[in-house]
C-alpha cells in the first residue's frame, strides 16, 4: 500500500521516421529528431516568420494601394507565426528542462521568448481592426460620385455618402500607429531572442 506518494512517469517512445531519421517522444509530444532536441529545429520557424510577418505588416499599413494583394498574406501570417513562436517557446522549456544545470544567459532568453509570443499575439487583432476599416472605406469610395454638370455651371466637387470617412480616418491612423509600434517590438524581440540564444550557446557550449 503506498501512502501520500505521487508515482508520474513519462512515456518514452522512439518513432523511425526515415531509415536515417528518428523522433523521441516524451509523452505525446516530439522532443527530439534524429538525435537533436526539437528546439535547435523549431527556432527557424520563428526567425524567418516574424519578420515576415513584420515586413508585410509595415507595407500594409504604409503603401495603401498594395493592401488588397497582401492582405491574405498578412492575415496568415498573423496566424501562424504566433503558433510557431508558441511551440519554439514549448520546446524550448523541454530542452532547458533536460540540461543538467541552467546556461549562463537562459533567463534573458527564456523573458525575450516569452514577450515574442505576447507581441507576435498582438498583430491579429490589430490587423483584424485596420483590415474591416480599409474594406469600408474602399466600399464607401465605390459609392463616391460626381453630380452632373450642365453647360455653362461649375462643376461642384465630388461627394460621397460616407459620412464616417472623418470618424474612420483618425481611427485607421490609431490603429495603423499601433500596428507599426507592435511590428517594431516583434523586430526587436525577435531579434534579442536570437542574440540571447546565440550568445548562450556560443559562450557555454550548450
Amino acid at each position: 500500500m503506498i501512502n501520500d506518494t505521487e508515482i508520474t512517469t513519462t512515456l518514452r517512445i522512439v518513432v523511425q521516421v526515415t531509415p536515417g531519421v528518428s523522433m523521441v517522444f516524451n509523452g505525446s509530444m516530439p522532443t527530439e529528431v534524429d538525435g537533436l532536441p526539437l528546439h535547435p529545429l523549431l527556432v527557424h520557424l520563428p526567425v524567418v516568420l516574424v519578420p515576415l510577418l513584420v515586413l508585410f505588416a509595415l507595407a500594409y499599413v504604409l503603401i495603401p494601394p498594395v493592401r488588397q494583394r497582401i492582405g491574405w498574406a498578412v492575415l496568415v501570417l498573423a496566424v501562424i507565426a504566433p503558433v510557431a513562436v508558441f511551440f519554439t517557446r514549448w520546446s524550448g522549456e523541454k530542452f532547458a528542462a533536460s540540461l543538467p544545470s541552467a546556461p549562463n544567459g537562459l533567463a534573458d532568453h527564456e523573458k525575450f521568448g516569452d514577450w515574442l509570443l505576447w507581441a507576435s499575439i498582438a498583430i491579429l487583432p490589430l490587423f483584424l481592426l485596420f483590415g474591416a476599416l480599409e474594406r469600408g472605406r474602399r466600399t464607401a469610395a465605390g459609392r463616391a460620385f460626381t453630380p452632373t454638370v450642365k453647360e455653362g455651371e461649375e462643376a461642384p466637387k465630388p461627394r460621397t455618402d460616407d459620412p464616417a470617412a472623418t470618424g474612420r480616418r483618425v481611427v485607421m491612423i490609431v490603429l495603423g500607429v499601433l500596428l507599426i509600434a507592435a511590428a517594431a517590438a516583434n523586430a526587436y524581440i525577435v531579434f534579442e531572442s536570437g542574440h540571447t540564444g546565440a550568445k548562450m550557446v556560443w559562450y557555454t557550449g550548450s
